[in-house]
């Protein structure tokens, strides 16, 4: 060992440490992307179960602000679903653009167009929009989407159908990113996180398209009211229903053609909204991750710059299993998440790790501050819900 330690330089020692580090981590992680993709999807179709008209009534509602680019294609899509008991509520929170003339030239095609009242003091804009929307709803169930998000002809019914036969009170869905373009391929790691720490106190959640059975959230008690500054309120939900044993998170396959498109600024903003809070639930967790990616960014310049820089054949070794490992843990996660191009994981993952990690510290640092605005309005404290 001494005349191997006397060879070696510090950098060389330093990069295999942090090579140890990567291959562990990475190891780890795949552990569970290995978990996810065998828990989190579906099996087969659910477009034979029940009858038509034994299906319950539902109601698609979506919260909308400043979406005049992105609202017509995803009315489009929802409107073009074989279900036949749906309604489709779309709320205009305030918008200083023409969303609300893009929903109004759907009426005749059923759609039915609220205006958002004005937000009241301590509330977050998209809580106080789900609210009202809740309040208008008639089914039996409810969808929220986000105008960013796609569906299919049948994945309004295969989510309905797949909550009947499990008896479950909420679903969430992750969708896929179909589209390869540089949104996609600069985009954050959006449900990265959802999907590695995954647990009975934090299980994995969509805010993209999720549903809900209105009998049991009525038996929450007040739920928006309760939850009116929290960010993440699906989160919440999602955990008082998993402990019950009825919530569900699916991921978009095959069988659930469920995609999302957003521009890659929009995705920051996201992002930073919402980062900071997910982890605020333990702040050793939030340490944790915080350590993981700066080993994770630290060790892939290391390495990577060792691998040209060491004179030992075997430290080059195992700098690259420990690069190629990062590498692969990159792949499957795009395997999972992306429609198409997902081998491109090979060449991303530096950059998506890096951006993470400032990412994750802003969101912290302005989380505590409480300097976080989303959609031009500041966010109010949730520990001082009553505030401006």
């Amino acid at each position: 060992w001494s005349i191997i330690l006397m060879i070696m330089t510090s950098f060389d020692l330093l990069s295999i440490i942090f090579a140890g580090c990567l291959m562990i981590i990475s190891g780890a992680f795949l552990e569970r992307l290995w978990f996810a993709k065998k828990h989190f999807r579906l099996n087969r179709a659910y477009d034979d179960y029940r009858r038509f008209e034994d299906l319950p009534a539902v109601s698609v509602c979506i919260p909308a602000r400043n979406e005049h680019q992105a609202i017509e294609a995803c009315l489009e899509r929802v409107l073009a679903s074989d279900y036949p008991k749906m309604e489709v509520i779309v709320l205009d929170d305030d918008s200083v653009d023409n969303t609300s003339d893009v929903v109004k030239q759907f009426a005749q095609r059923g759609v039915r167009f609220i205006k958002g009242a004005k937000l009241p003091k301590g509330w977050v804009g998209k809580n106080h929009a789900m609210a009202q929307l809740t309040e208008q709803a008639t089914g039996s169930y409810i969808i929220f989407m986000s105008v960013d998000t796609i569906v299919g002809e049948g994945d309004l019914g295969t989510m309905i159908r797949y909550a009947l036969d499990k008896n479950l009170a909420m679903l969430s869905v992750m969708p896929k990113r179909d589209r390869l373009c540089p949104n996609v391929f600069f985009g954050t790691l959006r449900f990265f996180w959802e999907l590695i720490l995954h647990s009975r106190n934090f299980p994995a959640t969509s805010t993209s398209i999720w549903l809900v059975k209105v009998d049991e959230l009525e038996q929450y008690g007040n739920f928006w009211e309760h939850h009116r500054a929290t960010v993440r309120p699906e989160s919440v939900l999602a955990s008082y229903f998993y402990s019950k044993h009825q919530y569900r998170f699916l991921v978009a396959n095959q069988f659930l053609h469920v995609t999302h498109e957003k521009d890659w600024q929009s995705q920051l903003m996201t992002a930073v909204r919402t980062n900071g809070p997910v982890f605020d639930k333990s702040i050793w967790l939030k340490a944790n991750v915080l350590v993981v990616l700066m080993i994770i960014v630290n060790g892939m310049v290391i390495c990577t710059s060792n691998l040209f820089l060491t004179n030992l054949w075997w430290v080059q070794i195992v700098d690259l299993i420990g690069v190629l490992a990062l590498s692969w843990l990159s792949v499957c996660y795009t395997r999972i998440s992306w429609a198409r191009g997902w081998l491109l994981g090979l060449v991303n993952w530096p950059w998506a790790f890096l951006q993470e990690l400032w990412l994750l510290f802003f969101s912290i640092v302005y989380n505590k501050f409480q300097v976080v605005a989303w959609k031009g309005r500041r966010l109010p404290d949730p520990k001082k819900p009553d505030c401006c």
